[in-house]
């Protein structure tokens, strides 16, 4: 039996439609994966963040309670601050919250370590140890969060399948800091 020529088409039609279909669920697999680790990610910088802030006010009432020229501008930017803007870290709030509480942390270690008293006393060396500790895990978490932030940028604009998710509106996802 030979085949004619617009079977052998159909035949080449087909094994292309098939590749295209294999590559385009690859591509949704990777898409939905990355966004299912993006969630993730969100949740476990949110609760770092939190953490953050309440270390950072721990810190703050050491030196409330130990140095009598602590200024009260580093208390009314602490009770500025909303950690409801945390939930979605690519707003202009949360970064200015991330902002906030890292010029408070550099602030208040900077008070602390200019008193040798703060050096010697077991609360302060464990604020600051947990402040220390809290920072790895969050800069650790960021990176891995960008990373996952790039390889779904990668995927939604993955040539073959970019215009699916242009129609779908889904955007680019920017980086956090």
């Amino acid at each position: 039996m030979e085949l004619e020529v617009w079977q052998i088409i159909l035949i080449v039609l087909g094994v292309l439609l098939a590749i295209y279909l294999i590559i385009v669920l690859t591509d949704l697999m990777f898409v939905l994966s990355f966004h299912s680790l993006l969630r993730k990610h969100r949740v476990a910088l949110n609760v770092l963040l939190q953490t953050k802030y309440d270390n950072i006010k721990v810190l703050s009432d050491l030196l409330k309670k130990y140095d009598s020229n602590y200024d009260p501008k580093y208390q009314e930017i602490l009770d500025s601050i909303d950690i409801k803007h945390l939930s979605d870290l690519h707003t202009k709030e949360s970064a200015k919250v991330r902002l906030q509480l890292v010029y408070l942390r550099d602030e208040l270690m900077y008070i602390a370590d200019k008193d040798e008293n703060f050096g010697k006393n077991e609360e302060f060396k464990r604020a600051k140890q947990h402040i220390a500790d809290l920072d790895q895990i969050y800069y650790a978490q960021v990176a891995t969060y960008n990373a996952d932030i790039i390889g779904y940028n990668y995927w939604i604009r993955f040539i073959p399948t970019r215009y699916i998710f242009n129609i779908l509106k889904i955007k680019k996802k920017d980086l956090i800091s």
